[in-house]
């Protein structure tokens, strides 16, 4: 009872956000992310303190996703979907690689056509072994983009923290070209070269993607592939002003720790509500 109530209390504050945000714009629904292969007591947790989740799937189980969201979908959760795949590299230089990956991703948007939120995010460039050729990259992400619109479903393209998509410039350039939305992931750019070398700042990367963000990935930095919470609201209020300014309506705390994801989380409800009293 006392996880349904905590529920309830979190459903019931962000709606009362949503009513209150400017024209045109909404408060966020702020998710917690789930992968497949996550112990049953997390996967139970996440279930019962959820408002919103997004699912990571086993590239090589697909038949695995429908199970695995079901509970949420019935428990009027929403869910959207996120293809973390290292090992299946669609811009790969290796032409059978790069044909197998996309084969991998187009077979998980055929698994997630009418199950859920219809957005997949996708990535470039997880595998720091597989060398990228840079119009593959770009053709096979007008590929899938185009694949996933027939069925009803956006692509967004996550910028990382190193490679090609840490440069918000490219970021910009692969997405013009294909169509593709953006997952913004805080905790990548923040630790990012471009922003660690005062090339750039996090709230002018926002600035720079504009709507074409559809989706962020918040927790507080990355380091030697770690994520860190978010230690003070004072941390990332100038990127969550700028965030709360655009239309897009889905942040994942992107915190495998279950206390740390539901204090993060906290912090970011907290920060939305005074920004707007």
């Amino acid at each position: 009872m006392k996880d349904m109530n905590h529920k309830m209390e979190n459903t019931t504050c962000e709606e009362g956000l949503r009513d209150t945000m400017p024209s045109g714009n909404c408060a966020p629904l702020i998710a917690y992310e789930l992968a497949a292969g996550d112990e049953p007591s997390r996967y139970s947790w996440v279930l019962k303190s959820a408002i919103a989740v997004e699912y990571t799937p086993d590239p090589e189980a697909p038949s695995n996703i429908h199970p695995d969201v079901l509970p949420f979908i019935n428990a009027g959760i929403p869910v959207r979907f996120h293809a973390r795949y290292p090992e299946w590299e669609f811009g790969n230089a290796d032409t059978h690689r790069s044909e197998q990956a996309l084969r991998v991703h187009c077979n998980t948007i055929d698994k997630i056509q009418g199950l859920g939120e219809p957005v997949l995010t996708v990535h470039v460039g997880l595998d720091k072994n597989a060398l990228l050729d840079y119009e593959r990259v770009k053709e096979n992400l007008c590929r899938l983009t185009d694949y996933a619109g027939k069925k009803g479903i956006t692509v967004n393209l996550e910028n990382l923290r190193t490679g090609i998509t840490s440069d918000p410039e490219i970021m910009l350039d692969l997405t013009e070209a294909s169509g593709a939305r953006i997952t913004f992931d805080v905790g990548h750019a923040v630790s990012s070269k471009k922003v660690a070398g005062g090339e750039y700042t996090v709230p002018e990367i926002i600035e720079m993607f504009g709507s074409r963000i559809n989706g962020v990935h918040i927790y507080g930095k990355e380091e030697q592939g770690c994520h860190y919470p978010v230690e003070n609201a004072r941390s990332v209020a100038p990127i969550m002003d700028k965030l709360l300014l655009l239309p897009c309506n889905w942040w994942t705390v992107e915190l495998k720790d279950c206390t740390q994801a539901e204090c993060t989380r906290k912090i970011l409800v907290d920060y939305i509500h005074k920004s707007i009293s």
